[in-house]
């Protein structure tokens, strides 16, 4: 008698055993195995790639199961973390229409919101091809300046890579006259002295391999000559 009893208490042990494992193994407890989970990955452009078009497309892959209703956020930034919400879409891609930074990093995550929670990919980057120079800016002397000496050095700033700079100076708006030409560095010294008393206008165009860019023309006027 005593064993029977010992087997029926083993027996049903091993049964609410059986019971447990099934409980948690099925996660929201209604032995179907509906679990959902959403993963973002294979990013286009993929990390790290490089010489990536300032008008471009993002797209990504998601691996999912029991997920519906996707909202797809996207957050793009020159930051590490990417904070910039720039929009969302329930596409797998998305066409950045406003042009990038050229010769920029730039870092990137996709947020999902789905129905049942939300998933949030890996940090992404890649870097933009250099595009046309930017327009050459901070001159001096100032625009408008005067008592400006006769042999001046006209400086400004062009923040980008393998530049090179023609200076247009002239007495004639708009400037014709080249005093400058493929200059490495953002200086030039006019060693010609200038008339004195007299406006000059003057501009910088800024080149690379893809192109020029000119910058707006300035005036100053040089002091009297004794």
């Amino acid at each position: 008698m005593k064993k029977i009893f010992c087997t029926s208490l083993l027996f049903i042990f091993v049964i609410f055993q059986f019971s447990c494992e099934i409980n948690v193994s099925d996660g929201d407890g209604d032995g179907n195995g509906n679990q959902s989970f959403l993963e973002i990955n294979s990013p286009q452009p993929f990390d790290g790639e490089t010489n990536i078009q300032c008008l471009t497309s993002l797209s990504w892959n998601i691996n999912s199961q029991n997920v519906n209703s996707v909202v797809y956020q996207i957050f793009l930034d020159t930051l590490n973390p990417p904070l910039n919400f720039i929009d969302e879409t329930n596409y797998l891609s998305y066409f950045i229409s406003n042009p990038l930074l050229s010769n920029k990093i730039y870092y990137w995550k996709i947020r999902a919101r789905y129905d049942s929670g939300e998933s949030i990919s890996s940090i992404w980057r890649f870097r933009t091809a250099q595009g046309l120079p930017p327009a050459p800016v901070n001159l001096l002397p100032q625009n408008g300046a005067s008592g400006i000496v006769l042999r001046p050095q006209l400086s400004w700033l062009c923040d980008a890579p393998d530049l090179t700079f023609d200076v247009y100076l002239d007495v004639l708006y708009p400037p014709e006259n080249i005093v400058a030409f493929n200059l490495y560095t953002t200086n030039h010294t006019v060693f010609s002295s200038l008339q004195g008393n007299t406006t000059y206008y003057w501009k910088i165009k800024a080149k690379n391999y893809l192109g020029e860019t000119e910058g707006s023309i300035w005036s100053f006027t040089t002091k009297e000559e004794y």
